[in-house]
């Protein structure tokens, strides 16, 4: 699993570059973030779920699945994607406080096996989220 130490702010933060055909786990870690404003009474916050999702999306792109954390790394498993496509996978995370804060991380698929001109893809919008909730495994 690859833990990003840093609570990324801008899609300008990037993962490592992915094969398509990896189906591998990635991760942010939301302690920075938890501990960011204790002035504003956040202190001993805690995360009640997220949900994730990635774009562009369409057939063939690159899709979340099993959302889960370990402690306060929020954890998605990525999968497919097209050759030499770069993805946004944007962690939206609501707080027990009320509190919703959203994470980007961009990731580039490996054009090793690009054929270009890249076709376009179905949406440049985001996939189906896909959620956790706290409580759950």
């Amino acid at each position: 699993m690859l833990n990003v130490p840093f609570v990324p702010t801008d899609p300008a933060y990037r993962w490592p570059e992915k094969d398509p055909a990896a189906y591998l786990d990635f991760a942010i870690d939301i302690t920075a973030y938890l501990a960011s404003d204790p002035a504003a009474g956040f202190a001993g916050d805690t995360l009640a779920g997220f949900a994730v999702s990635v774009r562009p999306s369409g057939p063939g792109e690159m899709t979340p699945l099993a959302p889960s954390t370990i402690g306060n790394l929020l954890v998605v498993w990525l999968s497919g994607g097209v050759s030499g496509r770069f993805h946004i996978v944007q962690f939206v995370a609501t707080f027990g406080s009320g509190r919703v804060q959203a994470f980007e991380v961009g990731i580039a698929i490996s054009p090793l096996l690009a054929q270009f001109p890249l076709p376009p893809p179905a949406s440049t919008g985001p996939c189906v989220p896909v959620s956790w909730e706290a409580g759950t495994p």
